[in-house]
């Protein structure tokens, strides 16, 4: 007969997988919106990491309201992607939802967080991927599948950016 453990110390071994939200948006000309964070080389997507007792679709909304000032509310779910361990990062399972487009009024409200974003843009898609290329290409790959799935109304499940 095995040794009982109570449910407390079973969940406190359990193995802790970093999580992120973000989101997608586009402006009235079709452009993407893209962030610069100041902590990374490279270009992204508005989002960040999971609060403890947060939802990925919760802090989606949470983090691209602290980015970028923009107020949203239930972004439709589009995808997820496992991330494996790459050079310095952790593991990371990120949730990308589709924010809807902004409008021109909302454009004008729309402000970097000092404390981690640089600069907001609207561009192209194609301008976006040059912008992410820093990530190697997981990012992009990533943007990819969840567009193909807002436009199928699928979403899809991915590893590293690779659709399963």
């Amino acid at each position: 007969m095995g040794v009982f453990i109570p449910p407390e110390e079973f969940y406190k071994q359990l193995p802790k997988k970093p999580h992120s939200g973000a989101a997608l948006f586009f402006d009235t000309d079709n452009r993407l919106l893209v962030v610069k964070p100041n902590y990374k080389s490279h270009w992204s997507i508005p989002g960040g990491m999971v609060d403890k007792d947060e939802s990925p679709q919760e802090a989606c909304v949470r983090e691209v309201f602290e980015e970028i000032n923009l107020t949203i509310s239930n972004p439709r779910f589009l995808g997820v992607d496992y991330s494996f361990p790459f050079r310095d990062r952790k593991e990371c399972v990120h949730y990308i939802f589709y924010g809807g487009e902004v409008s021109e009024e909302q454009k004008k409200i729309l402000r970097p967080q000092p404390e981690e974003i640089d600069e907001i843009r609207f561009v192209p898609l194609e301008k976006a991927i040059e912008l992410f290329m820093g990530n190697e290409e997981r990012l992009t790959k990533r943007v990819l599948a969840c567009l193909e799935a807002l436009k199928n109304n699928r979403p899809v499940y991915m590893e590293n950016g690779v659709v399963r």
